[in-house]
């Protein structure tokens, strides 16, 4: 389960954000290509089974006598009720998981929770995918279990689904040890970064006024040589900042959003190229914070696309 949850980024150059692009998004690498292949099973699968059987029944001189043997194991897993239900569990797990790829760095911390919660609801009863397939199965008069007209084998009508549970569980503290571990040195700067989620800033002046001031100083510490770089001039960033909250917060206050208004966003700084300079640079950086190394496996995967047993 630990490969499944292999966390990388893929996005944008900083460049790109200069003309208004959105944020990078998450990728469970890993389990995110295997969520496309359980996806493409649970729904191709009779299509899948009738491959399979093809080439276990292929003549002499046809394929190799690996092959074969390969496509019959196969064959005989997608007939066994025990595989087929936890592949349509792990269908329903990885598209929770799945969110963690559709969010910003900002809004990370948040999907994390939203991930936690419905991976807590599925330990509670069977996923939309599982329980479609429990619903799909027919038992004949002698007990055998009928899939799309495929016979199952090790059909076990007592089957406690809490077993599953113990994977749930996994996951849940795998994903959570990842982020939430008080030794992570990514997480201060992760919980530094979310001064530019505009969602979460106070309305009132009193508390705006010294908002952030801690996290853009800390950010600007840390990323010191980084931005010199970059042309930033560090000094100005928290006199800017208080321009940013100005302008923001004048907006949060006085000017209502409209139904199917987009929410602000830090995003639209980049609009104005000549505006906010530095405090753009500092931006640009959060927004492309990786939250794991796990960006070095990339080239096991290539590799594995390039040499594999098949």
């Amino acid at each position: 389960m630990n490969d499944l949850l292999t966390v990388s980024i893929e996005g944008p150059t900083l460049d790109d954000y200069d003309a208004g692009l959105s944020l990078h998004r998450y990728r469970v690498l890993d389990g995110y290509h295997m969520f496309k292949a359980i996806k493409s099973l649970c729904s191709s699968y009779l299509v899948i089974l009738a491959h399979f059987e093809h080439v276990s029944q292929a003549r002499p001189g046809q394929t190799t006598p690996a092959v074969v043997g390969r496509s019959t194991i196969m064959m005989n897993k997608l007939k066994d009720w025990r595989v087929l239900r936890f592949m349509f569990f792990l269908y329903d797990m990885l598209n929770i998981i799945s969110i963690l790829n559709e969010c910003s760095c900002i809004d990370f911390l948040d999907a994390l929770e939203t991930a936690n919660l419905s991976l807590i609801q599925l330990g509670q009863q069977p996923g939309e995918h599982l329980q479609a397939f429990l619903d799909s199965l027919t038992i004949d008069a002698n007990g055998q279990c009928k899939y799309k007209n495929t016979d199952l084998t090790h059909y076990d009508a007592n089957a406690d689904y809490k077993e599953l549970q113990a994977v749930i569980e996994a996951v849940t503290n795998r994903i959570n040890g990842i982020f939430e571990s008080d030794t992570d040195p990514v997480k201060p700067f992760l919980q530094a970064a979310r001064v530019f989620d505009i969602k979460e800033w106070p309305n009132d002046r009193a508390h705006l006024a010294a908002y952030g001031n801690a996290e853009i100083q800390q950010l600007s510490d840390h990323f010191s040589d980084v931005l010199d770089n970059m042309g930033c001039e560090r000094n100005q960033l928290q006199q800017e900042w208080t321009v940013v909250k100005a302008h923001f917060g004048n907006q949060i206050r006085n000017v209502p959003l409209r139904p199917n208004q987009n929410v602000l966003d830090i995003n639209s700084l980049f609009r104005d190229r000549n505006r906010f300079k530095h405090i753009k640079r500092l931006v640009q950086i959060v927004l492309t914070l990786l939250v794991s190394s796990a960006i070095c496996e990339r080239g096991f995967s290539c590799v594995k696309r390039i040499k594999s047993d098949w």
